[in-house]
């Protein structure tokens, strides 16, 4: 019953979340900042993933939303497959979760950096560059803003499930995510990212 409801409650949110970002493009005609708020919202639905998955019926929701966000992302920006990759992570890790529960935390910590990190530092990282003319793609204040999102992150999601972990270690992994999503991953970063992520948070805790 509860993975019923956590399709149900899927679905109406992947709908809320395209009316919002539907607002937006209304008020601004802006495909970039959509796609960002989108990854944004998106990253949230991993809290419903949390609160109702028993098995894998509620990988329905995520693959749900690659359908939808294949056609959203042709119609309105043809270059990007940024919008299916970030599906195609939340698909993956509701899939293993699924199998294995213990990879909870850091398949938590992998979506919410994606959706948060990420997201926040390429609308830094583009207000930034837009307004000085810069010609390369990544900023140095959009991976500051990547790396201290980062940090605050892991902090709260460590303290929601009453994990310890050292300041020291919380901070390396930040800057080497940082340094990743700055210098290694320039593509397919919506994929690549959160894969990295969970190996290496994995490592670390």
């Amino acid at each position: 019953m509860a993975d019923i409801e956590g399709i149900i409650v899927s679905v109406i949110y992947i709908v809320f979340s395209f009316m919002i970002c539907w607002i937006i493009w209304l008020n601004t005609l802006n495909k970039f900042i959509c796609r960002k708020t989108l990854h944004f919202l998106m990253s949230n639905w991993w809290i419903i993933r949390l609160k109702y998955i028993t098995n894998y019926w509620l990988i329905l929701g995520p693959l749900m939303f690659v359908l939808i966000n294949s056609v959203y992302s042709y119609k309105w920006d043809k270059k990007s497959m940024g919008t299916p990759l970030f599906a195609v992570s939340l698909s993956i890790f509701t899939f293993i979760t699924a199998i294995n529960d213990k990879l909870i935390l850091p398949s938590t910590m992998a979506i919410l950096v994606l959706g948060y990190a990420d997201s926040g530092a390429a609308l830094a990282g583009r207000k930034y560059q837009e307004f000085n003319n810069l010609a390369y793609e990544k900023s140095i204040v959009g991976s500051a803003v990547f790396f201290f999102n980062t940090i605050v992150t892991v902090i709260i999601v460590l303290n929601v499930y009453h994990v310890n972990i050292y300041m020291t270690k919380i901070i390396c992994f930040s800057l080497v995510m940082a340094f990743a999503e700055n210098k290694v991953f320039p593509k397919c970063d919506n994929l690549i990212i959160p894969i990295f992520t969970f190996i290496l948070f994995y490592k670390f805790y």
